[in-house]
């Protein structure tokens, strides 16, 4: 499923959206852990609805 965040297009398993809600339908916390990159992440994140500080990932430093 392609999402789309400002400019960019993003491609997140089928299904997840629809799982996150019923999980915070049912007042379940979701959290999104990755071996990934945030600012990767955190634009999926939002679009998901999940709290930021629910979100662990990596920090890319430059």
């Amino acid at each position: 499923m392609a999402l789309k965040s400002s400019s960019l297009v993003i491609w997140i398993s089928p299904g997840i959206e629809e799982l996150v809600k019923k999980l915070k339908a049912r007042n379940t916390d979701v959290y999104l852990i990755s071996r990934g990159f945030c600012q990767m992440i955190n634009p999926v994140a939002s679009i998901l609805g999940i709290l930021q500080e629910n979100i662990f990932s990596n920090q890319l430093l430059f």
